[in-house]
């Protein structure tokens, strides 16, 4: 994102250089001079940057260009280049690769003397190269850097044809000098030793205390250090207050591609407590091969300070269809030390590109105003998100419970053109939330379960776009809200279609439930304009305000068969 501090993964420094590079002063006429850019170093998320070819070994296309010259990184990344006085002018074409199952999007920026002096738009996959030229001035440095947006991994990045145009009105082939300067040799990740094979840590036994008031992040970065290098691990945690000051990374190389798996396990929700003392988060796990299945079950993690990040953070490609699961989360609670204060995380947990993952039993509480039942007004205090699945395919939410967060369970696809299908919700519950359940992908994509949820929000309970073959039953659909304000129970939009609503229950808790004053700015079924071929049957309306609201040119939507047991409930409206 702009303004990120790359963290530097490979970082290569080459000392002084003299070589030959190409020059070409008309097509078809090279010749051999000295090189006027030398390469200084390189700093690259995971693996190495390729020059000629994708990341993957395929040929470098960006949108319908391909091309035989270029440099292909993944997101950060920053290649530092010194100019000679001669070079006036950079040239390039720029956007992201069009590797099969990558979702990238990143901004391109080059740096002069250390000073932006180009920045691109967000560039995404598909979208046509965008040309660069820039005048070098007098600058002696210049770097070419991609910055990710958003996406953990997956954002690889093609400066197509890089050339700098010399003063004598020759042109530098930036490709062929680098290679001449061993570039990917220069550049190439350290070769590792294998992963060994199991390894059981207990943090007591590296030296934490769980005492809640020594630092024990030491004992933990040593215990996912050793998980890291097998191929089999458990990290296990006993009773205790473990307090931790900062994030912990655990980045997998990208060449184990065998699966393996690595399980951090306690003794119990508040038995196993982990106090997160830093405002990054406790834990950041990244599988770049999309490989390794992480299993986390039976501890809490608590909040110690106000917006403490993301607490939990699972990354991996997407890579399309695996006949595995790679995340389950179970047991687990996310929370502030204490309810009536404003400490809590942002975000309690973000997987992205990880194959059915399941979550059973996760829960996660905001802040919430003293001697109210409900977050501070607007979630100002609150947590933004509760449960983020992004790119995931067919995630399964199982008895989950989110309480007080701007959204409680989302999923979508950040930077993604398309969707993976497939997500379920049994027995969950949001409470306290904006809204409840969002569902929102680029395209509709097939199959989605909400069944036996208990839905109480402050302006959206289910909101559903771009879905096909959904169901939505046996809910219980409360409202946080006084009747006058505006909300909806369930929301279908985008291009949903083939989805039935039906058997669920809208309720109000509220003491002029069966009064007609205030009026109720209550929708309990909101079907939009584009949406085709949706059953709402079966249900039973015990609250004020408009039972189903379906708008003109909405095609074959029926609204049959449903109780109504409030006499202040406004039947349907087209």
């Amino acid at each position: 994102m702009p303004g990120n501090t790359f963290r530097p993964i490979l970082v290569v420094t080459v000392a002084v250089y003299c070589s030959c590079a190409v020059l070409r002063s008309a097509p078809g006429n090279t010749t051999n001079a000295p090189s006027p850019v030398e390469f200084l170093g390189a700093t690259h998320d995971i693996g190495s940057p390729a020059l000629d070819r994708g990341l993957t070994g395929k040929p470098l296309r960006v949108g319908r260009a391909g091309s035989a010259r270029g440099i292909c990184v993944q997101a950060p990344a920053r290649i530092e280049l010194k100019l000679a006085p001669s070079c006036k002018q950079f040239m390039a074409r720029i956007g992201m690769d069009n590797a099969p199952r990558m979702a990238g999007t990143a901004s391109f920026v080059v740096l002069l003397d250390d000073q932006e002096a180009y920045r691109s738009p967000l560039l995404s996959k598909g979208m046509e190269p965008l040309p660069v030229s820039l005048a070098l001035g007098s600058a002696g440095m210049m770097a070419l850097v991609v910055e990710e947006a958003g996406i953990v991994v997956g954002d690889m990045a093609d400066w197509l044809e890089p050339q700098i145009l010399m003063a004598d009105g020759r042109i530098l082939d930036l490709s062929v000098s680098l290679a001449e300067q061993g570039f990917l040799e220069r550049t190439a990740a350290p070769k590792l030793p294998q992963r060994a094979g199991s390894v059981i840590c207990d943090v007591r036994q590296l030296g934490a205390k769980g005492d809640a008031r020594a630092d024990d992040t030491q004992a933990f970065e040593q215990a996912f250090t050793a998980l890291g290098n097998a191929a089999h691990g458990v990290l296990r945690i006993p009773p205790g207050d473990y307090r931790i000051t900062r994030r912990i990374e655990l980045v997998l190389r990208a060449a184990d591609s065998a699966r393996s798996g690595i399980t951090v396990e306690g003794e119990g929700q508040s038995v196993s407590n982990l106090l997160c003392d830093s405002p990054g988060g406790l834990f950041r796990l990244v599988d770049p091969a999309c490989a390794t299945q992480f299993n986390l079950r039976d501890f809490s993690i608590v909040a110690r300070q106000e917006n403490c990040g993301t607490a939990l953070d699972f990354g991996s490609p997407g890579r399309g269809a695996r006949n595995y699961r790679t995340l389950t989360i179970e047991n687990v609670d996310i929370r502030g030390d204490n309810v009536y204060r404003s400490n809590y995380f942002s975000v309690g947990l973000d997987a992205t590109g990880h194959w059915r993952p399941l979550f059973r039993n996760l829960v996660v509480h905001s802040s919430r105003q003293r001697g109210t039942d409900r977050p501070a007004p607007d979630n100002s205090t609150g947590g933004a998100c509760g449960v983020r699945a992004d790119w995931c395919y067919a995630p399964a939410f199982e008895h989950c419970y989110v309480w007080g967060t701007r959204t409680g369970y989302s999923i979508l696809c950040r930077n993604a053109p398309e969707g993976p299908e497939d997500a379920s919700f049994i027995r969950c519950t949001a409470v306290g939330c904006a809204v409840g359940i969002d569902i929102d992908t680029p395209i509709p994509e097939p199959q989605l379960l909400i069944t036996g949820c208990h839905i109480n929000c402050t302006e959206v309970g289910i909101r559903l776009r771009n879905r096909k073959f959904f169901t939505i039953t046996d809910n219980l659909m409360y409202s946080a809200v006084p009747s006058e304000t505006p909300y909806t129970d369930i929301l279908v939009s985008g291009r949903s279609h083939c989805g039935l609503i039906t058997g669920n229950i809208f309720h109000f808790a509220g003491r002029d439930v069966y009064r007609a004053d205030p009026q109720s700015a209550r929708v309990n079924v909101h079907i939009t304009s584009d949406i085709r071929d949706v059953t709402v049957a079966n249900n039973i309306f015990n609250a004020k305000g408009t039972t189903v609201l379906i708008e003109s040119g909405a095609r074959r939507v029926k609204a049959d068969d449903n109780g109504i047991a409030n006499a202040h409930a406004k039947p349907s409206k087209n």
